[in-house]
């Protein structure tokens, strides 16, 4: 369940930076930038949000895969902390740079393994669930999901405020550096 707040939380509220960031993007691109009110950055909006949602469809498609090569649903989960990890840090240069084609394309690789984490969170969870609890447990991890938004928005909104948006690669880094530690010590601890 932590882990799920962990990823699926810090997602679901960076997710919603894109937004702001296509509509700056938009306006920097002259053809879009000439199109009159919106349409420049609602133009650029709708072929990124298009493209979201194809990676959403091969993401969920093909989380089988990666869970059958790297030998399981914990290995896979540490591949896809590691990837989590390695974008919010390159998030932090390129929001801090202000170079958005970038942030763009680390927002994209985000939005695919979450959608590559999704199913095989459910998997986890069926396999440890009593068979007739699987749906209240699974209940109680969206749940925990949306919890975990409510209290990093706020926190996320101010601090971006205060600092700028590189502020969202760097609370993405810290979570994902947190798992990641946390994972390595209790390998630490059995041995």
């Amino acid at each position: 369940m932590v882990e799920t707040m962990g990823f699926q939380g810090i997602h679901k509220v960076t997710g919603d930076y894109i937004q702001p960031i296509l509509k700056t993007l938009a306006l920097s691109i002259p053809i879009l930038a000439g199109l009159q009110g919106d349409r420049g950055s609602a133009t650029l909006a709708g072929a990124v949000y298009f493209l979201l949602a194809v990676l959403g469809i091969l993401g969920s498609r093909l989380s089988h895969l990666l869970v059958s090569r790297a030998g399981g649903e914990k290995q896979s989960a540490s591949i896809l902390w590691w990837i989590d990890l390695f974008c919010y840090l390159a998030l932090i240069l390129m929001l801090f740079a202000k170079w958005y084609v970038g942030a763009i394309l680390v927002f994209l690789v985000l939005e695919l393994i979450q959608n590559l984490w999704r199913p095989m969170q459910v998997g986890r969870f069926d396999f440890v669930s009593p068979g007739k609890r699987r749906a209240t447990i699974l209940s109680i991890e969206s749940q925990a999901k949306s919890v975990s938004a409510m209290i990093y928005a706020p926190l996320l909104g101010f601090m971006v405020d205060r600092f700028g948006l590189g502020v969202l690669g760097v609370t993405g880094a810290i979570v994902a550096g947190i798992v990641i530690a946390s994972g390595k010590k209790k390998k630490r601890d059995i041995l």
